[in-house]
């Protein structure tokens, strides 16, 4: 029981890119060549899918113009000295929905893995074209 306990503590306090890293360090001590490329490839699309949510999720987001209307995304932050930025720009809901949909078709085909079991080379496939998808901006995304 305290392991498990210990284990939930050190997970809780861990970001989502320290547990990729973990999980990358963990399995290439114990893969072959091509089960390591295979991780190296996952953990890319990882970080390609929390790039792609923290930037939705950490924005604010409206509609301007009354007979074009048009999503603006505004993400602020705040660095050191130079206080607060506010960054804006013209959104494509489609490419954030064509995102969110990626993301889940590879989350279902993960859970489903042990039972499925795809080849490495129809895996690493997917996870490289999604990682590149979602790595993608679409040309309308320009400051309002």
């Amino acid at each position: 029981m305290r392991r498990e306990e210990e284990q939930r503590i050190l997970g809780a306090a861990m970001s989502f890119g320290q547990k990729v890293d973990l999980f990358a360090a963990l399995h290439r001590k114990s893969a072959n060549s091509t089960k390591e490329e295979l991780c190296g490839v996952a953990c890319n699309y990882l970080k390609a899918a929390e790039e792609f949510r923290n930037n939705v999720v950490h924005s604010d987001y409206y509609v301007v113009g009354r007979t074009v209307i048009r999503w603006v995304q505004q993400k602020a932050s705040v660095r050191g000295s130079k206080g607060l930025r506010l960054r804006k720009k013209i959104v494509n809901i489609p490419y954030i929905v064509d995102g969110a949909k990626t993301i889940m078709s590879l989350w279902f085909e993960a859970t489903c893995f042990d039972l499925v079991e795809p080849k490495d080379s129809d895996l690493r496939a997917k996870l490289q074209a999604a990682t590149v998808k979602l790595q993608q901006r679409p040309a309308s995304y320009k400051k309002p």
